[in-house]
């Protein structure tokens, strides 16, 4: 059984609003679910149009904690898995949505904190201050709702996302940014396909995106930009191998379909690049980039699939080092 906390619940018959207080879902000191308060105003006439329609949903406070375990278990998957019964009947067959009419949500003072223990190095990062306006939501069929959604990162990155969501199909399209994102929060999943330690490194990206499953998946962007702020990596050995003070990446697309990644214009500004030539011939970026790792070695085929497009590519101050280790 999952410890669960419950403050206490208000229901007025007459308006049909409920107000529930203080949802703890896992250990007291550390919730996996929680929030402060929910507000929901249910519309009587779903009585008889067939829908549960809700005016209007609030959500106070709430915060999710994302684990996944070194064995690719996820604590929430545990937390809502259905109590085994040797007599279960098989799973029925999916059946249509519950039909859901859904005016307006407003979530406020929102955290979401990931862990992730699978890399060589746990990642961990939290997202706080989330801010969402959803209106006019619904299960039924081409119905499309209007998002906002901003969140702070760590150490002072920013999220927003904007857009329409389709529940059914699911499917959305609008706008994503991230600003001002360390490098260094996600750079364990690179050092473990890479032996390639980062030194420092800004992120910011911007693009407009198109995404569907109905019948198969489809991911497009557009207007793609990319800025890369104050960048260093070097050997595990501490060799500098590559900074650069920016690089800029301007009208790209990405058309997951047609497996094509087109770069409009790609800048940088003071790149320096260091390379040395082994004993054996080999230059020492060949040797970064070689793992004896299946798991690795399948991620870079996977990927090599890609179509790449570089029409405008201007290396500014670009310097290199070469030389030959004896």
């Amino acid at each position: 059984l999952v410890p669960t906390q419950l403050g206490r619940v208000e229901f007025n018959p007459f308006s049909l609003e409920l107000r529930v207080h203080d949802l703890r879902l896992g250990e007291a000191a550390d919730p996996q679910v929680a929030f402060a308060q929910l507000d929901l105003d249910l519309q009587l006439d779903s009585l008889w149009r067939g829908a549960l329609n809700l005016e209007q949903v609030r959500l106070l406070e709430p915060h999710v904690k994302l684990l996944l375990e070194k064995d690719g278990s996820l604590n929430l998957a545990r937390l809502f898995r259905p109590a085994a019964h040797a007599d279960s009947e098989p799973a029925a067959e999916p059946s249509e949505p519950f039909p859901l009419r859904l005016q307006q949500l407003r979530l406020s003072g929102g955290s979401f904190h990931f862990q992730d223990r699978q890399p060589s190095e746990p990642i961990e990062f939290s997202y706080n201050d989330l801010e969402l306006e959803l209106h006019n939501l619904s299960t039924l069929l081409d119905d499309h709702a209007q998002l906002h959604l901003t969140a702070n990162g760590p150490d002072d990155s920013t999220l927003d996302w904007q857009g329409q969501l389709s529940l059914v199909p699911l499917a959305s399209q609008g706008s994503l940014s991230l600003e001002d994102a360390r490098l260094a929060t996600l750079w364990p999943y690179v050092r473990d396909a890479l032996a390639v330690d980062l030194e420092g490194g800004r992120l910011s990206a911007r693009t407009h995106y198109r995404f569907s499953l109905d019948r198969r998946t489809q991911l497009n962007l557009d207007q793609l930009s990319v800025e890369l702020a104050s960048f260093a990596v070097r050997t595990p050995e501490a060799r500098p191998l590559l900074q650069l003070e920016r690089l800029a990446i301007a009208d790209g697309s990405l058309d997951l379909s047609a497996r094509t990644l087109r770069i409009g214009q790609i800048r940088s500004h003071k790149l320096e690049a260091w390379a040395a030539r082994e004993k054996d011939g080999r230059i020492d970026w060949q040797k970064l980039l070689e793992r004896g790792d299946a798991q690795h070695a399948a991620a870079i085929d996977a990927a090599a699939w890609v179509t790449v497009e570089v029409p405008v590519a201007e290396l500014g101050g670009l310097r290199g080092l070469a030389k030959t280790r004896k």
